[in-house]
Order: structure tokens, then C-alpha cells, then sequence
């Protein structure tokens, strides 16, 4: 019986020593396995202001989405009403187009940013900033719009 259990524990030891011994190597190599050379590099000033810049424009963008998110519900609830109807009914459905194309060029945006490197940053925040300013810009038309309709200034920009 003893010599059964022995020799089926062969294996078991045999798989042990041999993560040990890459363990070992690992370590006597200076490193964790996991690991890596960019992981163990101090980032330049350089680095980490590319890095604060990608991440503030990664917030301003799910900020913007968020915005489009809570427009597109109110959208969304308008056209659950019956009295919408003919031409109001148009224009809600074209809205919430512009609002689904606007999300979409944001979320684009979002994943350029969290792929972007030093070389592709510059590009690539160029293509964010003009999309951020077509969101921000569609939202001030949509509020002057509003002023317009109901002949009342409501964020009193003068429109």
C-alpha cells in the first residue's frame, strides 16, 4: 500500500520542484514574474504629465457622456408619450439620432485616449478636444433653441 501512495506522489513532488526552481530563477534574476521593465523605470515628469493629460481628458469625455446619457433618457421619455406627435415627434427622433451619433463619437474617443502612446497623444487629443467641442457646442445650440421656442432667456446667455 505504501509503495502505491509513493509512487503517485512522484508526479505531485516532481511539479513542485519544478515551480521552485523557476521561482528561484525568477528571483535570483531580480525581478517578480509579473513583473515588467516599465514597471521597474521611474516614469519621467514627462510621462506622468502625458499620463495626468490623457486622464483628465478621459473624465471630461465620461463627464459629456454622462450628459448625453441623461438627455437621451429625457428624449426617451418624450417619445413614450402619445402627444407627440407629426412634426414634434420628427424632431424628438432626430434629436436622440444626434444624441446616439454624439455618444458614439465619444466613446471612440474615450478608447483612442486609453490606447493612445507618446507618439499617437498629440493626434489623438486634437480629435478629442473637436469632439468635445461639438458636444459642448450641441448642448449650447439645444439651450438657445429652448430660449428661442419659449421666448425666455433661461441661462441668460443673451440668446
Amino acid at each position: 500500500m505504501k509503495t502505491k501512495i509513493g509512487k503517485a506522489m512522484i508526479p505531485v513532488l516532481i511539479i513542485s520542484l519544478a515551480s521552485c526552481a523557476s521561482s528561484v530563477e525568477e528571483e535570483a534574476a531580480g525581478s517578480a514574474p509579473t513583473e515588467t521593465v516599465a514597471e521597474r523605470v521611474d516614469p519621467t515628469p514627462m510621462q506622468l504629465a502625458l499620463v495626468e493629460e490623457r486622464e483628465d481628458a478621459v473624465a471630461e469625455l465620461k463627464g459629456l457622456r454622462a450628459d448625453v446619457e441623461e438627455r437621451l433618457n429625457d428624449v426617451a421619455q418624450r417619445l413614450k408619450r402619445s402627444d407627440v406627435s407629426g412634426e414634434t415627434r420628427k424632431a424628438v427622433e432626430d434629436e436622440r439620432t444626434t444624441l446616439l451619433d454624439l455618444r458614439k463619437r465619444i466613446d471612440h474617443s474615450i478608447e483612442e485616449v486609453e490606447w493612445s502612446d507618446a507618439t499617437t497623444w498629440q493626434k489623438i487629443k486634437e480629435g478629442v478636444n473637436a469632439t468635445s467641442k461639438d458636444v459642448r457646442d450641441w448642448f449650447v445650440k439645444m439651450g438657445d433653441k429652448v430660449d428661442q421656442e419659449t421666448k425666455r432667456d433661461k441661462d441668460q446667455d443673451g440668446h
